[in-house]
């Protein structure tokens, strides 16, 4: 396979890679290392699989596997909160769908005998909870798709490590 378009080299100067928290008993990366790893990434071709070049002074006592992990890590845990962010958008974009055909419903069996303001009233904000909810399914719920596609892309890259000065 062809990688010469979907390399991204990243030069590492600091031994403090690893965050100085975990998660639930996980090792994760620095927060500015992933995001320079997602930054980087969407510059890439999305079609082919990315291989990450990590390049380190020889005297830098990172563990190869310990980072692979901690990486690993990093990115399933962003996986997993785009997964709970895509849950309660549905679970969101439902309700708020109940709530508009709910009192749209009212509008049309109830308020329609109770004036014309009162009519008017509920029908608008019938619409509004409606459009709310439309707005979630067509915008929010598929940018966050977008974005946990993104990062099962990034878990699915190749790591190397190279010697600075010894390409």
């Amino acid at each position: 396979m062809d990688y010469s378009s979907n390399i991204i080299n990243i030069n590492i100067y600091d031994q403090s890679v690893y965050a100085e928290y975990g998660y639930e008993g996980h090792e994760l990366i620095e927060e500015s290392l992933t995001s320079t790893v997602e930054t980087l990434a969407a510059t890439k071709p999305i079609r082919n699989r990315l291989r990450l070049v990590f390049h380190k002074k020889k005297s830098m006592k990172i563990s190869e596997e310990r980072f692979v992990k901690a990486y690993t890590n990093s990115i399933k845990n962003k996986v997993t909160e785009k997964n709970n962010e895509i849950k309660r958008c549905f679970t969101t974009g439902i309700i708020l769908l109940f709530v508009g055909f709910a009192l749209l419903a009212f509008d049309v069996f109830v308020a329609a005998s109770m004036g014309e303001f009162i009519y008017e009233f509920f029908n608008i904000f019938a619409w509004v909870f409606c459009w709310a909810a439309v707005e979630i399914f067509t915008i929010h719920l598929v940018q966050l798709i977008i974005d946990k596609r993104k990062y099962k892309r990034l878990l699915s890259v190749e790591i190397l490590f190279k010697i600075m000065g010894e390409e």
